[in-house]
């Protein structure tokens, strides 16, 4: 049975607010298409509009490729699609397994270089940390966390190999905001937190 015909995936299309995409039928399952659009706003420089919404984010050339080290481009956009749904999973099967979610975060770092004579993501490291109230759901939290992986839409649709490293911990996040350092980049992420504690 494909995760198409589970509970799961009705509660996945509530999440995704389809009225800002259009559904098509195609025999017995249906077809979701996004929209998203770029433009140009000059040297290296562009706005992204996600479909049918208002919103917009400004991208640029990242400092590797010649452009501002201050700014993100779609290579953080890529990055951010997979860890945002790689939560929207997550919640849903936190919602689905009964338990109680306090608080989520995940840092995704990906690994670019040349294959085939072309430069491609190959290696993404994803590193999702769920809150939990208690520790009766400890199990429970490791499950959608594996569950969210597996059945993540933006993962299943690259070819990038994704690495997992996966924490629960019980009580609540801190109330923070990523700071940034002189360089532009965030500092006390995820991924940071899992490498101090492997020193």
């Amino acid at each position: 049975m494909s995760f198409a015909d589970t509970d799961q995936h009705n509660d996945f299309l509530h999440l995704l607010n389809l009225p800002k995409c259009i559904v098509m039928q195609s025999g017995k399952s249906k077809q979701y298409l996004f929209t998203a659009d770029v433009l140009w706003k000059g040297r290296d420089k562009a706005v992204v509009n996600f479909g049918a919404t208002e919103q917009t984010i400004s991208i640029s050339n990242p400092p590797e490729f010649g452009g501002i080290e201050s700014e993100g481009g779609v290579e953080h956009l890529f990055l951010s699609a997979v860890a945002g749904c790689v939560m929207r999973m997550y919640l849903i099967f936190a919602k689905k397994l009964q338990f109680q979610n306090i608080g989520f975060e995940c840092t995704a770092t990906g690994q670019a270089e040349m294959a085939d004579d072309q430069y491609r993501f190959t290696y993404i490291h994803l590193y999702p940390k769920a809150y939990i109230s208690s520790s009766d759901d400890e199990a429970k939290a490791q499950l959608a966390m594996e569950k969210a992986r597996r059945h993540c839409m933006i993962s299943n649709s690259i070819n990038a190999k994704i690495i997992q490293h996966p924490e629960v911990v019980i009580g609540k996040p801190e109330a923070k905001v990523l700071p940034r350092t002189a360089n532009g980049k965030h500092r006390n992420t995820a991924a940071d937190n899992h490498e101090n504690r492997k020193k």
